[in-house]
This record gives structure tokens, sequence and C-alpha cells, in this order.
């Protein structure tokens, strides 16, 4: 039994088709790709302000990873999970997507607004480290 290109399928999730060569660009994947740079960038922000300017952690699992592992392992660890729950829903949501009921899709948008919820939310923690790390370089005494 000969198949095209076209009717592949692993669990009715296309293999190769219009996009054969290329990653799809779906809402979903730059929803993802959007929250992981965030998290990516937050992870540094986190690392600059507690290693290099001494601040406290709030994050209390945060707090006992580092105190289990490390300064560096501790926040690594958590941004290493948030990146893993992140990547999972969006694998839900092209799973749920590609289905072809009504609420496959809904369930998939609801997936891409979850995270872009994370996206702001990650941006607002990073500013709010950005603006720690400035206010600490301000008060530093070489900067008087």
């Amino acid at each position: 039994m000969h198949h095209s290109a076209q009717q592949r399928t692993l669990g009715g999730i296309r293999l190769i088709g219009r996009h054969e060569g290329r990653w799809p660009l779906t809402p979903i994947w730059v929803a993802l790709v959007l929250a992981e740079l965030a998290n990516a960038t937050d992870w540094a922000a986190t690392l600059v302000g507690v290693v290099a300017f001494h601040q406290t952690e709030r994050n209390a699992t945060v707090v006992l990873l580092v105190d289990r592992y490390g300064v560096w392992w501790g926040i690594t660890l958590f941004k290493l999970a948030v990146a893993l729950i992140l990547a999972g829903l969006a694998v839900i949501g092209v799973l749920r997507g590609r289905r072809r009921d009504p609420a496959a899709s809904i369930w998939m948008w609801l997936l891409v607004g979850t995270l872009l919820f994370c996206f702001v939310a990650l941006v607002g923690i990073t500013i709010s480290n950005a603006q720690a790390i400035l206010h600490a370089l301000d008060s530093h005494p070489r900067h008087r």
C-alpha cells in the first residue's frame, strides 16, 4: 500500500504536508517561543540579581532549591521546570488543535492564551528584577 506524502499521519497528525521541510509558524509555537524567551531572560536576570547583587529570592520553591543545590543549580532547575511546563502546554495545544472538532480549536486557543499570559507574567517579573538590579547599581558605593 503506497501513501503519498500528504497522507502520512501519526495518530491523525500529518507528518509531511504543505509545511514540508520547514517548521510551521502557528500561534501556539509563536506563543511558546515568546514565553520561553521571557523565561530565559528571567533566569538570567534572577542569576545576576542573586549572585552579583545579593538580592533575596522571594519564590519559596526557588529558595528551597537554592538551599539544596546552590544558587546556580537551584535557579536553573526551577527555570528548566518552567520551560518544560511551557513546552508541555504547547504540545497539548498542537495535539488538541489538529483535531477537527470545534472543542479542539477552543482548547488550542485557550492554551495559546495561557502561554501568552505566561509570557506577560514573565516579562513583568523580569522588569521587576531589572529594576531591582538598577536600584542596586545606583546605590552601590562605587557609583556615587
